[in-house]
């Protein structure tokens, strides 16, 4: 009898073992998701804000017939371009924290 008994509680405590795990498992990659698309967020509101400094220059630039307007708008859009590549570099160090334990 006391053989059967924990023969019961170790099936039982298998069973709850494998729920556990069941239900483990399929939460993991959906945090690493939501790791992700926190980090694709993050790039796209740093992205908005490239955009944004680079129409402030392009304002102090004056207007188009003014000379050196070329020159000053070329410069925003460079800096602009620095600007994403930096939002880039961070989205990809963000999703490689994702990965880590």
């Amino acid at each position: 009898m006391l053989l059967v008994m924990k023969t019961i509680a170790r099936t039982l405590a298998a069973l709850v073992a494998v729920g556990l795990a069941a239900l483990i498992i399929p939460i993991a990659p959906v945090q690493a998701d939501d790791c992700t698309s926190k980090c694709n967020e993050k790039k796209t509101t740093c992205d908005a804000t490239c955009d944004q400094k680079r129409l402030a220059c392009v304002v102090q630039c004056g207007l188009p017939v003014l000379p050196g307007y070329q020159a000053c708008t070329q410069k925003c859009s460079d800096d602009q371009g620095r600007c994403s590549l930096q939002c880039q570099a961070e989205q990809k160090v963000c999703q490689v924290s994702c990965k880590l334990p």
